[in-house]
């Protein structure tokens, strides 16, 4: 894994005395986005439906000297999520910052895909980044740098042959997020989007087998994988002050493969 300490372009200063909520915080790209958060300053409620991968997380970002609150979640359910801002308010009564991370895949043929499984996609991958940005909305409006980094995925951008509704729900997870930013522009919010290619994450490494992502990544013009710390260290740059005029955009995080139509050559030995 990629080092977040040499990545991140902060001091440990950067975010002091700002609050961030991140979901699907216990692993993946969540964690690494809460971890270098928080050694940059900021104090952190990690987010997840698995209490105990929220508290690994947290033991570690507190290990480090940070200030972290780990809440269980389940960010598909709007009374679990008013239960967590109720503890998150109570620790830190302003909040400036979030990120949704939280997302599934649930793979299937279109043609045979189980309408609760498809259902269940657009639940995860795009509905539960709506009622978050519904119960913390207030919050991020009374703060003078509100700003929400939503993850969607290269899916969202083309076909995903096999991945059910992945690839369109991380579509509508863009659309949703380009009219929040407009809707809540004149209150100062920014709302944006990374998308990611093929991250080295705990779920991505159920899914496929060491042999699947070694073909992947061949396929990458710069002939790897994305890391999930350099996923955070775009959302920790969209979310600070130097991207102030930055709101409604898609940023795609993928080593060059979204714009590569065939497997680039690879030099001489």
């Amino acid at each position: 894994m990629a080092d977040a300490a040499k990545l991140s372009p902060f001091s440990d200063t950067t975010f002091t005395g700002r609050t961030a909520i991140v979901t699907g915080g216990g692993s993946g790209i969540g964690a690494a986005v809460a971890k270098q958060l928080a050694d940059s300053g900021c104090a952190v409620t990690i987010l997840d439906l698995d209490i105990a991968l929220a508290a690994d997380v947290l033991a570690g970002i507190a290990a480090r000297g940070g200030d972290a609150l780990a809440v269980g979640c389940d960010v598909t359910s709007r009374s679990s999520i008013e239960s967590a801002l109720g503890k998150v308010v109570s620790w830190r009564n302003d909040i400036d910052y979030l990120v949704n991370c939280v997302g599934t895949v649930l793979g299937e043929p279109l043609a045979a895909i189980d309408l609760d499984k498809w259902r269940r996609s657009f639940e995860i991958n795009l509905d539960s980044a709506l009622l978050m940005c519904q119960a913390f909305h207030p919050k991020l409006a009374s703060s003078a740098v509100g700003s929400v980094v939503n993850i969607a995925s290269l899916a969202a951008r083309g076909a995903y042959p096999g991945g059910g509704g992945y690839g369109p729900s991380k579509a509508a997870l863009v659309s949703l997020s380009q009219q929040l930013a407009i809707e809540w522009a004149p209150e100062g919010i920014r709302v944006n989007v990374v998308n990611p290619a093929t991250t080295l994450t705990p779920l991505v490494h159920r899914l496929h087998s060491p042999e699947s992502l070694a073909e992947r990544a061949s396929r990458v013009p710069l002939g790897r994988l994305v890391d999930p710390n350099e996923v955070a260290a775009m959302v920790c740059f969209l979310l600070s002050d130097a991207a102030s005029a930055i709101t409604a955009q898609v940023i795609d995080v993928d080593c060059g493969v979204s714009q590569s139509l065939v497997t680039p050559i690879k030099p001489p030995a």
